[in-house]
Formats: structure tokens, sequence, C-alpha cells
């Protein structure tokens, strides 16, 4: 997203260091985009004003995301075309090499549904990210807005503590 006229833009979070990640600056400037461009690509989910996603001189985004579960690899792809050029979506979910080369295709001859299902089982699922990881602009307060059977199902699911049931 940022200045996205002069795209396509990458994000390296394998050069930060591992720990606790921290988003900041003063309003209007760009952070909650991050977080909307990390729900995209991952989720499909779109920002708030979808007009964003997409830059006013081009008839589609794409977004791209490689990440790695325990010793494997995997890339989303998905592409979002203007509502007056089709407005139809794609998703890709691959398994990779160690050289990038594509593995398994976990996305082929599958409902997007389903697809989306999987990427949710081998990342998490989006409110556990919103709510343990990233606190959007005007959000913060959902947590603690939650009723305590909310709250203590999603702190089960954070601390993966359900098994103890």
């Amino acid at each position: 997203m940022f200045n996205y006229q002069d795209g396509p833009h990458q994000l390296d979070f394998q050069a930060l260091v591992p720990g606790i990640i921290s988003i900041y600056g003063k309003n209007k400037q760009g952070k909650t985009k991050i977080v909307d461009t990390l729900l995209l690509a991952i989720y499909g989910i779109e920002p708030r004003f979808t007009h964003d996603i997409i830059n006013k001189h081009r008839k589609e985004a794409r977004t791209e995301i490689i990440f790695a579960r325990n010793q494997d690899r995997f890339r989303i792809t998905r592409t979002f075309r203007k509502k007056k050029h089709g407005g139809d979506s794609t998703l890709e979910l691959v398994q990779l090499n160690n050289d990038d080369t594509i593995k398994h295709h976990l996305s082929e001859r599958v409902k997007k549904h389903s697809v989306n299902n999987t990427i949710k089982k081998l990342v998490g699922d989006p409110d556990i990210l919103l709510y343990s990881n990233i606190s959007q602009q005007d959000q913060h307060q959902n947590f603690t807005g939650l009723d305590a059977k909310s709250r203590t199902k999603l702190l089960k699911q954070i601390l993966d503590t359900e098994q103890y049931d």
C-alpha cells in the first residue's frame, strides 16, 4: 500500500528481530494500512475502505505472502479486480520447496472457502491475530469489550490451552 502508485512493495519480516514487533507513528501515516494489507494478503479480508486496495490507475491489485509453519513454507497469492472490471478475485495457496519452486498446489480444484479454511488452520484465526498482536486504530477496546465467555475462549485459543479443558 504505502505510496502504492510506485509499487510493487515488499515488507521483509525476516529482517526483523524475533519477538514483539511494534509499528508506531503519527496518525494518518499508514500503520493501519500495514495491518489492512496483512489481513488482505493472508485472509482475504478487505479493508474498511475498499477503495484503498486498488490503485486508481489499475484494474486489479495483487498480494503475495510467503510464510513458514514448522519446516514447511507456503505462498498465498490473491488478486482483486475492480467491480467495473468484473470484480472477481483469485486465490492460490501452494507449498514451496526450499528453492521456492512449487512442491504442492493446495488450491487446485478446491473451492475458495476450503482454501481459506486451510489458511486459517496454517496461520490461525484472524481474530487471534488482531486481538493478540495488533490493535487497529479505534479497535483497541475490542478485547476488553468482549463478554467473559468470549474473552476466555479467545485467550484459550491464543495460549493454546483448549486441550486442557
